[in-house]
């Protein structure tokens, strides 16, 4: 399988947050068991969640990489879920450790898990997001200054909009 890297997860995600999600399960431990089909180079990975998911993850071609999840996220999402993140670090971290059993000298071995830590440190960091807000507000046509309320309404969020509840009148 080709080289991953953490920016070729990060496009491969849905979005940002479910990038993070993904990132979240894998260091809390929720990658369960993965296994290797060597002829295909096929992975197939158990991702605890709510439930136990399965992941696979195989390569069509050397540009491109195949991902299931039996989840429900898989199906309406439009990338990646958190699981399949998940699962994608775990063979990340796989490529990682044959690559340092591959090192010699001890000098070497110590440099690239100085390297890997701080190449893990980066995963924290979010890349700026921009958040929208939509204020409307309605104004009766027959509002006096004795009587009458006018309204406003919120709309928020990073990718789509959410209409926000429980606004009181002004």
């Amino acid at each position: 399988m080709q080289d991953l890297t953490r920016a070729a997860i990060r496009n491969i995600a849905a979005s940002s947050t479910v990038y993070a999600r993904g990132i979240q399960l894998f260091r809390s431990g929720a990658v369960k068991g993965i296994s290797i089909q060597r002829s295909t180079g096929q992975f197939r990975i158990g991702v605890m969640d709510s439930y136990e998911y399965t992941v696979t993850i195989d390569e069509k071609s050397d540009t491109e990489i195949v991902y299931t999840c039996n989840c429900a996220a898989a199906v309406k999402e439009n990338g990646a879920c958190k699981h399949v993140v998940a699962g994608l670090f775990s063979v990340l971290k796989h490529q990682e450790h044959e690559k340092l059993k591959s090192l010699t000298t001890p000098e070497d071995r110590r440099a690239c898990s100085v390297m890997d830590f701080f190449r893990g440190q980066e995963d924290l960091v979010q890349p700026m997001e921009v958040f929208h807000i939509e204020p409307v507000i309605t104004v009766p046509k027959m509002l006096t200054a004795s009587e009458g309320n006018a309204y406003l309404s919120l709309k928020c969020g990073h990718d789509r909009l959410y209409k926000v509840q429980n606004l009181k009148k002004f």
